[in-house]
C-alpha cells in the first residue's frame, strides 16, 4: 500500500496498480481520482484542500507521508514503483517489511531529493547489512532513522556510521533493535558518539536492544550515551555483568534507560537500589520489566527507593 498523506494542493501521476503490491491511497481533506484530468490528460490523480489553484500552483505541494509497509518488496521492485515520485515532497517513507538489502535505498533516495526532506526513514524487518552504504542520499536531512530487526552486522554498522560521519548528518533518533551487531558493533557506535560531534550532540534516543550485547559493549553503550545528549536509552535483552556497571546506571545522566530482560537478579537489585539512593544521577525513568529472577529482597529494595526519590519512575 502506498499511502500519501498531508498533500493540500497537487498533481501526481497514478502508480500502477499491482495486486502484488497493493493499493495506491492518497489522503487528504478532499481527494479525487479519476482515469483522466479536466483536459483530458490520462493517468492523473488530483489531490486538493478544496481551494481554488492555478495550474501553477499544482505542482507546489506540501510534504507527504509515503508508506510502502509490509508489501515482501524486493530492491528492484522498490526502485520500479518509486520512478513517478520525484516531483513529490516527501517528508517521511516507510519501507519497513519488505525485501530490501539495500542498493534501491540509493536510487530512491537520489530520486527524491530535488523535491523532498525525508526527515524520517523506517527501514524495519527488511533484510539491510552491508547494503547500508547505499542510504547516503537521504542522510543530510534526516532526524529520525529505524533500522530495527535488519541483518545488520558490526561491519554494517561501522558502513553507516562512516556514512554519518561524511554526511553530518544531525539523527534525533536510530533504532537499531533485534540486529547482530554485538560487541564490536558496540565498541564502535561508542567510538562514534564519542567522536562525531553531530551525533553526540544531536542523538537524543537510541535503542540497541536485542543484539547480543554482553558486559563490555553494554558498559561501552552506557558510559557514552551519558557522554553525549541522549535522553532515552534502550539496552534490552542483553547479557551484561550488571555488577560492573551498577555505578554507571545509577550516576547516568540520561533521563530514561530501558533495561528489561537483562538478568538483574535480587542480588543485583539490592545493590542497584542501594547506588539509586545514594547516586546522584539524572534518570527520571528506569525501566527493569521481564528480569524474571527478581522476584524478592531485590524488588522490595526498589519499590523502597521511590518512597526515597519522588522524581523516580522505576517499572518493575
Amino acid at each position: 500500500i502506498l499511502r500519501v498523506t498531508g498533500v493540500q494542493t497537487c498533481a501526481l501521476p497514478i502508480l500502477p496498480i499491482d495486486t502484488e503490491f497493493g493499493a495506491l491511497v492518497l489522503g487528504g481533506t478532499s481527494t479525487t481520482s479519476s482515469d483522466s484530468d479536466s483536459d483530458g490528460n490520462e493517468g492523473v490523480a488530483s489531490v486538493s484542500d478544496g481551494g481554488s489553484h492555478s495550474g501553477e500552483d499544482c505542482v507546489d505541494i506540501m510534504p507527504t507521508d509515503i508508506s510502502w509497509r509490509g508489501c515482501n518488496m524486493s530492491d528492484d521492485q522498490i526502485i520500479r514503483m518509486a520512478q513517478d515520485l520525484a516531483n513529490i515532497g516527501v517528508r517521511s517513507l516507510d519501507l519497513s517489511g519488505n525485501e530490501i538489502e539495500g542498493p534501491s535505498l540509493e536510487q530512491v533516495g537520489n530520486r527524491l531529493k530535488q523535491a523532498s526532506n525525508v526527515t524520517i526513514l523506517n527501514l524495519s524487518e527488511n533484510k539491510i547489512d552491508q547494503g547500508i552504504q547505499h542510504i547516503a542520499p537521504f542522510l543530510p536531512e534526516l532526524y529520525d532513522l529505524d533500522l530495527s530487526f535488519n541483518q545488520m552486522t558490526a561491519e554494517g554498522l561501522g558502513t553507516l556510521l562512516h556514512e554519518l560521519g561524511k554526511s553530518n548528518c544531525r539523527l534525533r533518533s536510530l533504532n537499531l533493535r533485534g540486529n547482530q551487531i554485538g560487541e564490536d558493533g558496540a565498541k564502535l557506535l561508542a567510538e562514534a558518539i564519542h567522536s562525531n560531534k553531530h551525533l553526540s550532540t544531536s542523538l537524543r534516543h537510541l535503542d540497541v536492544s536485542d543484539n547480543a550485547l554482553e558486559s563490555a559493549g553494554f558498559a561501552v553503550l552506557l558510559k557514552a550515551a551519558a557522554s553525549a545528549q541522549i535522553e532515552s536509552l534502550s539496552l534490552d535483552d542483553s547479557l551484561p555483568d550488571l555488577s560492573t556497571c551498577i555505578q554507571d546506571i545509577a550516576g547516568s545522566r540520561v533521563g530514561k534507560i530501558s533495561l528489561r530482560c537483562t538478568g538483574i537478579d535480587d542480588a543485583a537489585a539490592c545493590r542497584l537500589a542501594q547506588a539509586l539512593v545514594l547516586g546522584y544521577g539524572q534518570c527520571h525513568e528506569l525501566d527493569l520489566r521481564d528480569n524474571r529472577t527478581m522476584v524478592g529482597a531485590g524488588r522490595t529494595a526498589l519499590q523502597g527507593v521511590t518512597k526515597l526519590k519522588k522524581s523516580l519512575i522505576l517499572k518493575i
